[in-house]
């Protein structure tokens, strides 16, 4: 598995796990992660539904000046707003904040014939096809 894959998966469970507990502000700020590694991974649907939770939420987030989150990838206010993130919510303090909130292995044993993009939309209550 490469590496933005493992974020992927990682980030993508968090997010879930917010949004699980009614935590909104992290699963937020996890969704923009989650995003970043989808657009890694070549998964821009799975980056655009990350946008969409984001912007549900709270419809003034820095998402909501750009028509798509590949394009906000691209500005250098984005890049910093995500550079913040990573410094605050590194991956492998995301990795253990994961395993002690009770996620299962890191990465995930993912179900036979699902990839690690269609295993983090299903988290996110969406799916990657056309994408």
């Amino acid at each position: 598995m490469h590496d933005h894959d493992t974020r992927l998966l990682v980030y993508a469970q968090l997010a879930a796990v917010c949004q699980s507990r009614g935590q909104l502000a992290p699963r937020d700020r996890f969704l923009v992660l989650t995003g970043m590694a989808a657009l890694q991974a070549g998964l821009p649907t799975l980056a655009e539904r990350c946008r969409e939770m984001i912007l549900q939420h709270n419809p003034h987030h820095l998402l909501h000046r750009f028509s798509s989150f590949q394009m906000a990838a691209t500005t250098a206010d984005f890049q910093a707003y995500v550079r913040q993130l990573d410094r605050n919510h590194p991956y492998e303090r995301a990795e253990y904040l994961l395993l002690g909130l009770g996620g299962g292995p890191v990465p995930p044993n993912l179900p036979p014939g699902e990839s690690p993009g269609e295993y983090a939309a299903r988290l996110l209550g969406s799916s990657i096809s056309g994408g």
